[in-house]
This record gives structure tokens, sequence and C-alpha cells, in this order.
């Protein structure tokens, strides 16, 4: 368009010519198109892309959150399993002392272990925190099994008054209780068998 610019005004024959005004809005155009040239492409687009990349990173930084979040959870989990673990093969614990400390364990390996309360309703009686005379909405349960008698129960929930809705309880937790309480299971036919062989 410059170039055309220039050619009109080589062609015109006096200043109120068509060839002028073809000229002169043709170097309008000329100039508009170095504007987009320049400014938009060197100016305006990359800030376009700089704000779709720090869009990307906060997407990226949300993302690795969430994976630091359950990655911590996981090793709550593990830490509560090994602790079980160890606990079960200590020689030194009767059974209610054993109970008592796998239900002290419990909390800690869940979402929100200040909050969530645990208890092993047993034969052998109550232990952990007390369950409230109504039912709480957020509970999970697991069947303490010797063999295939069920001998208890254990309970984890967040109490009803409660309002945070991390107050969920995950699948893996759930497993987790049903790990902790095949342990807990396997130890206490363990304890009585070798009871019978004394």
């Amino acid at each position: 368009t410059m170039i055309l610019s220039e050619f009109a005004f080589t062609r015109y024959a006096n200043v109120h010519a068509n060839a002028n005004l073809i000229g002169h809005l043709l170097k309008i155009f000329a100039y508009w198109f170095v504007y987009a040239a320049l400014v938009r492409n060197t100016i305006r687009d990359p800030f376009v892309l700089l704000q779709e990349e720090i869009h990307q990173r906060e997407l990226l930084a949300q993302g690795q959150d969430a994976l630091l979040a359950m990655h911590d959870e996981r090793i709550k989990e593990l830490r509560c399993i090994n602790a079980v673990s160890e606990l079960v093969e200590r020689p030194d614990l009767d059974l209610k002392e054993l109970l008592d400390d796998v239900a002290a364990l419990l909390p800690p390996g869940f979402v929100l272990p200040e909050k969530a309360r645990a208890c092993i309703e047993s034969d052998w009686g109550l232990h952990g925190t007390p369950r409230p005379s109504t039912p709480p909405r957020r509970e999970i349960t697991q069947a303490l099994l010797l063999g295939d008698q069920q001998a208890g129960t254990l309970r984890v929930w967040y109490p009803d008054d409660l309002q945070d809705e991390k107050a969920v309880f995950l699948e893996e937790e759930r497993e987790l209780l049903c790990n902790i309480a095949r342990q807990l299971g396997n130890a206490i036919v363990r304890m009585q068998s070798l009871e019978q062989i004394q």
C-alpha cells in the first residue's frame, strides 16, 4: 500500500485531483498496517501470550497443590498403618491396652485428625471416644473379625456440629480402616492362641 500511495502521488496533476486523495487514503492504510505489524504483533500479542502462560502456570500450581495434599494424606495413612503394625507386634501389651492404643491411633490417619473421633466397640468393652447416642451422619465402620466371627466394630466419625467441607471420608480411608481391622483381628487371634498354649 505504501508503494501504491507513492504511485498515486506521482499521477496527480493538481492538489484537488482524485489521485492526490487516493494517495493520502492509501498512505493512511499503509501506516495502519505498519501499526498492526509493529504494535499489535510486538506489544499486544506477547501480552496475550503471557496472560495465557500465567493462567497455565496457575492451573499447574493448583494441580500440584492437589497432588501434594493427596500425597500428605497417603503419608498420614501409611504412618497410621505402620504405627498399628508396630503396636500389634509388641508382646508386652495386654488386649485392653492394645485396643485402647489402636483406638487412639485411628484419628491421625484421617483428613481432619484433630476433628475425627474413633472407638472400638468389642466383646472386651468400649475403647476410645464414646460414640454419641444418636448415630453420627458422617461415620465409617468396619467389623472386627476373629476368623469368621465378629468380635467388635471399629468406628470413625466426625461430630455432626462440625462445619467443614473436608469432613468426608475418602475411599482410601475406608481401606485404611479395613486394613487396621484385619491387622487387629489377626493380632487378637495370635494373642488368644498364645494364651491357650500357656
